[in-house]
C-alpha cells in the first residue's frame, strides 16, 4: 500500500513551516516527554532522524528492508506517544494546521511505521 504523493506533499510542507523555526524538534522532545510516556523525551536529532525514517517509509514501502536502512529510534510501544507529541507541536508551529492536514498527517506516520514493521495496520 503506498501514499497518494499529493498526501505526502502536504505532510512535507507542514513539516517545512515547523522546521523553519530552530526550536521545533526541541519542543516535540519536550511535548514526546511531557505527553504521559513510559520514557522520558527523546533527543532532538534522534526524533528528526524517526520522522525522516517515517516519511521515506511512507513514501517507499520497501525503504526499511533495503541494505542500510536503519531501525527506529523509539519503540512500538510508544508510537501513539510520539505521533500525538509531534502532532501537538505541528499544532503549534505550523500556522496552516487544519484538522485536515492532521488527518493526512497521521495518516502518513501510520502508513510509515507500518512500512517499517513497526506497527500493524488494522485490517
Amino acid at each position: 500500500m503506498t501514499i497518494d504523493e499529493d498526501i505526502l506533499h502536504e505532510v512535507q510542507q507542514s513539516l517545512g513551516r515547523c522546521a523553519n523555526h530552530s526550536s521545533f524538534f526541541d519542543r516535540f522532545g519536550s511535548n514526546f516527554k511531557a505527553g504521559q510516556s513510559p520514557v522520558g523525551g527523546r533527543q532532538p536529532r534522534l526524533l528528526k532522524d524517526d520522522l525522516t525514517r517515517l516519511l521515506m517509509c511512507a513514501r517507499d514501502p520497501d525503504f526499511a528492508s533495503r541494505p542500510g536502512a536503519v531501525a527506529l529510534n523509539v519503540p512500538p510501544q510508544l508510537s501513539r506517544f510520539w505521533i500525538d507529541a509531534l502532532m501537538t507541536t505541528v499544532r503549534e508551529f505550523d500556522d496552516k494546521f487544519t484538522p485536515e492536514l492532521e488527518r493526512k498527517w497521521r495518516t502518513v506516520l501510520i502508513m510509515g511505521l507500518a512500512s517499517s514493521g513497526k506497527v500493524k495496520l488494522p485490517a
